[in-house]
């Protein structure tokens, strides 16, 4: 019965490793192209501001315990059903996945992040991981293989090694 506030913590450690890796890795993208990424949603600016802040809201519920779990996931599920390209929205919504043990909603979710930012090589982390998780091994080891190729975060290629190494023994 005491299941809730465990499960409480280990979603809310998830989503602040997301939240870590999220702003460094998007804003590469960002920095690549401004003008399209304006261009894109210059017409929602108003509708992805309100989105944004729900996102903002169902984070703070989950780090700082003002809440269920349930309420801020069922929060990011509005925010992706009003706008299914809604980076942080989907990000969250897999590392919670993943945290909750349903890897294979993760891999949707990080599949859908590689389709809204193609360069957020996290997802292949992500990805590589759950795929593991479900020991499905052949995609597991051509994701990490992906990561670590692309990315330039050396903890992580670290962490993506070991996973592999553990793969192909």
């Amino acid at each position: 019965m005491k299941r809730g506030p465990l499960t409480l913590t280990i979603l809310a450690l998830g989503l602040i490793v997301a939240l870590y890796f999220a702003p460094r890795t998007q804003k590469s993208t960002q920095d690549n192209s401004p003008e399209t990424e304006e261009h894109d949603h210059s017409e929602h600016e108003h509708e992805l501001s309100d989105l944004d802040k729900k996102v903002e809201e169902a984070i703070q519920i989950i780090q700082n315990g003002q809440g269920p779990p349930m309420k801020a996931i069922g929060m990011l599920l509005e925010v992706v059903e009003q706008d299914p390209e809604h980076f942080r929205a989907t990000l969250a919504l897999g590392e919670f996945s993943m945290q909750s043990g349903q890897y294979d909603k993760a891999i949707i979710r990080f599949k859908k992040l590689l389709e809204i930012d193609a360069e957020y090589v996290d997802a292949h982390l992500r990805l590589g991981e759950s795929y593991a998780a479900l020991q499905q091994n052949e995609e597991a080891i051509e994701e990490l293989n992906i990561y670590i190729n692309e990315s330039s975060d050396e903890e992580g290629k670290s962490q993506a090694q070991q996973l592999l190494k553990q793969l192909q023994e």
